[in-house]
């Protein structure tokens, strides 16, 4: 299993305050006439495939059990102690699936710190944790170290 070094909060709060000033900016433009300035629509873009997250949750919401039509969970964490936010996905099998023996994976996604990342769960023990519905982050053991919770 990789280490987990300690989490640098300045990273996520870059994070955090890009989001924030974006989100001020749609607000603005969405409620601010200026006169003779034609409005332009605010347009969004999908760039998953381009950062090499490619993730599948296994969900439905026509499942007869509610193992099977939960959602997943995702945390951020730097597992790595690089400085840079890493992405866990959880995952889980549909009932089916378990009976048969087979596993649903969850992802561990490396930060490759130029807007691609590189799945890396199977390294680090942690493709197939549990039936994996949720995720938390933190400093469990008090050692300085981000702590994965998987539930």
């Amino acid at each position: 299993m990789l280490p987990l070094p300690t989490l640098r909060m300045d990273r996520y709060a870059g994070l955090l305050g890009i989001a924030a000033t974006f989100a001020s900016v749609l607000a603005m433009a969405q409620t601010t006439n200026v006169p003779g300035v034609t409005p332009t629509p605010v347009q969004l873009v999908d760039i998953t495939a381009s950062t090499g997250i490619h993730f599948t949750h296994l969900s439905s919401q026509e499942a007869k059990y509610i193992v099977e039509s939960m959602s997943g969970g995702v945390a951020l964490i730097d597992f790595d102690g690089d400085g840079w936010p890493d992405i866990y996905f959880t995952n889980a099998p549909s009932v089916a699936m378990a009976k048969a023996g087979a596993v649903a994976k969850s992802a561990l996604y490396r930060n490759n710190h130029d807007g691609t990342f590189t799945d890396v769960a199977e390294q680090a023990g942690v493709a197939a944790p549990c039936w994996a519905m949720g995720a938390a982050v933190g400093d469990y053991n008090n050692d300085g170290l981000p702590d994965l919770a998987v539930s």
